[in-house]
């Protein structure tokens, strides 16, 4: 049972109609908005919607869920590993 528990946390969906709508689950906080660009962070890492006149029309952080309309150009992940990376760059430049 805990098993799936842990697989419910860790899902993530994209959902996207004719360029204009994406639906995205597994959404845990918007890090910044504006009309050409949209950067949330998800549970599976940080997933930015570039794209034009774009506009969030539902956030729910509850149900973790986000629906954005405009033109959608582009979907890009950065997963956990970059995240990672950064941390051992500033431990190096003290030495």
């Amino acid at each position: 049972m805990e098993n799936k528990l842990v697989k419910e946390e860790n899902k993530n969906s994209l959902n996207l109609e004719d360029r204009k709508v994406l639906v995205v689950n597994g959404v845990l906080e918007v890090l910044n908005f504006n009309d050409e660009k949209i950067t949330v962070n998800t549970n599976l890492g940080s997933l930015a919607i570039k794209g034009k006149n774009l506009r969030v029309k539902k956030l729910d952080l509850e149900n973790s869920e986000i629906i954005i309309h405009g033109y959608v150009d582009s979907l890009i992940y950065s997963g956990t590993k970059a995240r990672r990376k950064r941390r051992f760059i500033i431990p190096r430049l003290g030495r």
